[in-house]
């Protein structure tokens, strides 16, 4: 066992620096030699311009001070799709040009991510053994989602963070934190909100009203800064949007929608497996985000009791399932749940599970974005591999469902305290 130990924390220090060079030193080379590099970062960048300067984001005219930075810079001026309180965290970033921008905010990113970690091995116990800092250490490090939220300027970092904490905050018995963590989330991104269905379903009242209530005073607060103007422009622009437009079938889109949207639309990116009328790929997609909300509903009030990481997981899996936003760099939210598979499978020396976690892992943690290179599977049923991701999900799902049976063991206090290769040296 000592040595096995050994092993895993030799090729966690290993991984770390190869991902410290690929998911930080070579995107900090692009930044400074790439005007168009980080690109996720550029609506979020001219946005808190635009708000900083009294403009619409949502509604940029043609005389804004954003369009001329974007055109001084030589990079497109990127739309605005994140509610104004989001965006005016980035103002502190438009103080600088955009190459320093990219700069401090991949840095910020990799702080995040670090700071994550910490608190992904809190899940596993209060104090971990070597072997599991060094197992979390690789998860993260060996994710290639990670690497390429980091080149790309994503942001789903802070989100995870956020996550990751409420959760801790909810296994401490902390539930209102914890409903007021992932409210913060949702705030940033929507997705988070389906958490929600955990405490509703379950009727726990108080965290509810906990999330409404920060709701309610980050909007109050949103309006008294920036004005009801820019929200309606917010709210017609971004939601209204997303209603009235055809699904995204771009290949990082790795929900359903996305999913059902390639193998039955004509589309710029694929040809279709089976050609349909575009209701039918929607309707498909719309029964099964019920089906999949249902279901968690369904095992949630059934087993009302559950650990409550394993319910948000389940949560946190449907939720990147069913929106018709899910990218593929989403998925590293993914983390958790697997965190909690794992945690799972050792305490419980269960071979299924922990042959779960590797299939979860290895499909969840390589983004689908990457199959755009390769021309031979964007036609007929090889579209099936292009949806890794939603594969990998789906397999969560079904696992995380099989663990509110009532056979399920409940969760000790500590869960390494007996589990081989992890038991605390």
């Amino acid at each position: 066992m000592a040595a096995i130990r050994t092993l895993l924390v030799c090729a966690a220090v290993i991984s770390s620096v190869v991902f410290v060079w690929r998911g930080y030193a070579l995107p900090l080379a692009n930044a400074f030699g790439r005007p168009d590099s980080h690109y996720d970062l550029q609506g979020r960048y001219f946005g808190a311009i635009d708000l900083m300067d009294g403009v619409d984001p949502y509604f940029v005219p043609t005389d804004a001070r954003s369009l001329a930075v974007a055109a001084r810079e030589g990079i497109p001026h990127g739309p605005s799709t994140y509610a104004p309180i989001v965006l005016a965290l980035y103002i502190p970033l438009t103080l600088v040009n955009f190459t320093l921008a990219k700069a401090i905010w991949l840095t910020v990113q990799l702080a995040l991510l670090a700071w994550s970690a910490l608190l992904l091995v809190k899940l596993v116990a209060p104090r971990p053994s070597r072997a599991w800092v060094a197992a979390i250490v690789l998860m993260v490090t060996c994710s290639e989602v990670a690497v390429r939220n980091l080149s790309v300027g994503q942001h789903n970092t802070p989100i995870l963070l956020l996550l990751a904490l409420g959760l801790v905050c909810l296994e401490r018995g902390r539930a209102s934190w914890a409903e007021a963590l992932f409210t913060l989330a949702a705030v940033y991104k929507p997705i988070p909100a389906i958490l929600l269905g955990s405490f509703l379903v379950r009727r726990h009242w108080r965290p509810l009203v906990v999330a409404l209530a920060v709701l309610a005073g980050i909007g109050l607060v949103s309006i008294v800064l920036f004005g009801p103007w820019v929200h309606l422009g917010y709210v017609w622009d971004v939601g209204g949007t997303a209603i009235r437009r055809n699904p995204n079938l771009w290949w990082a889109y790795q929900g359903v929608s996305g999913t059902f949207g390639r193998l039955m639309l004509e589309n710029p990116y694929s040809t279709p497996w089976i050609a349909l009328p575009s209701r039918v790929p929607r309707l498909l997609s719309l029964a099964t985000s019920a089906s999949l909300g249902l279901a968690a509903a369904w095992v949630t009030r059934r087993r009302p009791t559950a650990p409550a990481a394993i319910n948000v997981s389940l949560w946190l899996v449907t939720g990147l399932l069913v929106s018709p936003k899910s990218l593929d760099t989403y998925v590293l939210w993914a983390l958790i749940p697997l965190v909690i598979l794992l945690r799972e499978a050792m305490t419980r020396r269960d071979r299924r599970l922990l042959a779960l976690f590797g299939a979860s892992y290895a499909l969840t943690m390589f983004p689908c974005m990457y199959w755009a290179e390769y021309p031979v599977l964007h036609s007929g049923p090889l579209l099936l591999v292009t949806a890794s991701q939603v594969w990998g999900l789906l397999l969560l799902f079904g696992t995380f469902v099989s663990l509110h049976a009532p056979a399920a063991l409940p969760l000790p206090s500590q869960p390494v305290a007996s589990s081989g290769v992890f038991v605390r040296a």
